[in-house]
């Protein structure tokens, strides 16, 4: 779909009016890290959660602090929400992990239970791939948690 197709009618006439000179490009984002797959030390430093046309996602943030040429990397962990946990599911594992121990019946399982904790981790590569399946190149690579492999200290 062409962008003259998204936009509404002020914008299309805007963006018509917009001189090539004018026009300074549009800014980079935040590039993602790539690191070898591994084991790490991290903590739990901020989470936040999202809503996507299939779902709503938590994602929960990491920093690297061992090994130290990694340290101070900020690596995503990504989980599915659901309004009840089944012991199956990747985040009701974290959060026993973050914990100690199972939460009782009804008991909230609020994410803030990540902050601050010192975890070792599991660092996987993610590999997009294109619309016929094949994989992008690596420069789109990029890193994230796998899973919570045990917990180092708590909150």
């Amino acid at each position: 779909m062409l962008i003259a197709e998204k936009l509404s009618k002020q914008q299309l006439h805007d963006f018509e009016e917009m001189n090539e000179e004018d026009f300074e490009g549009f800014e980079a984002g935040e590039d993602r890290p790539l690191i070898p797959e591994g084991n790490y030390k991290a903590r739990g430093i901020k989470y936040k959660k999202k809503n996507y046309r299939w779902g709503e996602k938590i994602t929960l943030t990491f920093q690297i602090n061992e090994p130290y040429e990694h340290n101070g990397i900020e690596l995503p962990m990504y989980m599915n929400v659901y309004k009840k946990y089944q012991a199956a599911s990747n985040y009701y594992e974290a959060w026993v992990i973050a914990r100690g121990s199972k939460p009782q019946r009804n008991d909230k399982m609020t994410p803030r239970i990540f902050l601050g904790g010192l975890f070792e981790v599991v660092v996987t590569t993610v590999k997009p791939k294109h619309k016929d399946g094949s994989y992008k190149k690596e420069i789109f690579h990029y890193s994230k948690i796998d899973y919570l492999k045990d917990r180092i200290i708590g909150q």
